[in-house]
């Protein structure tokens, strides 16, 4: 295989990972998007490619699973997510806020993953925040705490701790007996 047959053939692959990402992050329901955007999205990215190619690309994606709607009558698609629907990620950010245990930091970095689920527009209505009062934990281990502690009780094994408090705002324990 020469050299210009490797680059086809490897940029034939990216093509169809270049599609699915365009897809995911740029399209729902509600946002549909032409054919000749992912084309020249794809062009962009210095991938020659036609509508034939990007049909097929489609199938293919198919095929694995990942499912593409066509809008009855027009070259819009969008991807419809079977993982989540958008309603169980708003869900899942709602407890990930609620939850006094989940550190601020954590919560953000579970938000941030959670978001990759969805389009960037169903994503930017993901920032809204609870109406309650949300005293969050400092403890950046309160999840993994919680992750040992169901182990443990899985695997039947006996588990001890000490009860600590905080004394101040600088974090001062001082642990009970």
């Amino acid at each position: 295989m020469n050299r210009e047959d490797m680059k086809k053939t490897i940029d034939r692959k990216l093509r169809i990972l270049y599609v699915m990402d365009y897809l995911r992050e740029n399209s729902d329901e509600d946002h549909p998007v032409k054919l000749s955007d992912i084309q020249k999205a794809i062009t962009d990215r210095g991938i020659y490619t036609t509508r034939k190619a990007i049909y097929d690309d489609f199938d293919v994606l198919s095929d694995y699973g990942f499912e593409i709607i066509r809008i009855d009558g027009t070259y819009k698609y969008y991807y419809s997510n079977p993982l989540f629907e958008f309603p169980e990620l708003k869900l899942m950010i709602d407890i990930i806020h609620a939850s006094r245990f989940v550190s601020e930091k954590k919560a953000a970095s579970l938000i941030r993953r959670l978001r990759q689920f969805c389009s960037r527009h169903q994503a930017a209505e993901l920032n809204r925040q609870l109406l309650t009062v949300n005293v969050k934990s400092k403890n950046e281990q309160t999840l993994y705490n919680v992750d040992t502690i169901y182990r443990a009780i899985a695997a039947d094994r006996q588990i001890s701790f000490k009860y600590v408090d905080y004394v101040d705002s600088e974090g001062e324990k001082h642990y009970r007996y």
